[in-house]
């Protein structure tokens, strides 16, 4: 509920962004997919048809669910004998790896057993789904816009950088040989809902609820200083207990942590609520304006 005084173009700009390079991303994904889809039947059918045919090179970098698969395999003896089917079996395995190389997540997003300048970038602005999408637009939308209105622009802009490089370096640590891609904007978001909460703790969030016995259905209005600690203590317990279930946790733990920092500092030297000449002036703690 914290009132803002001007449009927060650099939020709006980057839910553009991001949604525009999922628009993007999905129909490259979608033929890449395709792709993969029919050498991975292919591949199957040559298996079943010729049990001995073996693909005779390493092939490396593979997410696990693919190599895992895929491993059994390869045979690369030098001294076995060649068997039916081998030669198919490593076109059909070439055209899989080709399907994979045009996969834009497989391609663009951060790997940290194999990483790269480029996915290291391109990573925060990419998601592996609708709903992945929409979570981390909507957050960044309620703590973006208001930290962007009240901070020099220059500052947001290297807080949500600054949140991205710090979550992917977490995310890194925490697996160091993993070649699953990680994308999405949650480690960059989850900084600036850090700063927003050290920035503005009296701020009301709304949270929604669903009862099931008995149905209801509504809101309630809860401190920042409350819920958002313990949102980053949940990401946190996540990453401790869950460390296998997909979820960059550390990310979102490194992202938050940098931005609760970022926001002390901040707070401390007298940083927030600057006029940078796009806003009218910071609105007073108590009471809020109708």
């Amino acid at each position: 509920d914290r009132p803002v005084y001007d449009r927060p173009w650099l939020t709006i700009a980057l839910i553009v962004g991001c949604t525009g390079v999922f628009i993007a991303t999905g129909l490259y994904e979608r033929s890449a997919e395709d792709e993969m889809s029919t050498a991975a039947t292919r591949i199957e059918a040559l298996h079943y048809q010729h049990p001995n045919a073996r693909i005779t090179f390493e092939v490396n970098g593979m997410p696990p669910e693919i190599g895992n698969a895929v491993s059994p395999l390869i045979d690369t003896n030098p001294s076995r004998p060649p068997a039916l089917g081998d030669r198919e079996l490593g076109a059909a395995m070439i055209a899989l790896v080709s399907g994979m190389n045009h996969h834009p997540i497989l391609r663009l997003g951060y790997r940290p057993g194999a990483p790269t300048f480029s996915g290291a970038v391109a990573y925060m602005f990419m998601h592996g789904g609708l709903f992945h999408l929409v979570g981390n637009m909507l957050f960044l939308w309620v703590a973006g816009g208001v930290l962007e209105c009240f901070w020099r622009r220059w500052a947001f802009v290297l807080l949500y950088l600054g949140s991205g490089a710090i979550g992917l370096l977490a995310h890194h640590l925490s697996a160091p040989s993993s070649l699953a891609p990680l994308v999405g904007a949650s480690a960059a978001v989850a900084g600036l809902i850090g700063a927003y909460g050290v920035s503005y703790p009296k701020s009301k969030i709304r949270l929604g609820y669903l009862l099931l016995i008995p149905p209801k259905a509504g809101s309630l209005l809860v401190p920042a200083w409350l819920v958002i600690p313990l949102w980053g203590a949940s990401q946190l317990a996540y990453a401790l207990l869950f460390p296998n279930d997909g979820v960059a946790y550390w990310a979102h733990v490194g992202g938050f942590t940098f931005g609760v920092v970022v926001g002390v500092i901040s707070r401390a030297m007298g940083w927030i609520a600057v006029d940078d000449g796009h806003q009218m002036s910071p609105p007073p703690e108590e009471p809020y304006p109708q």
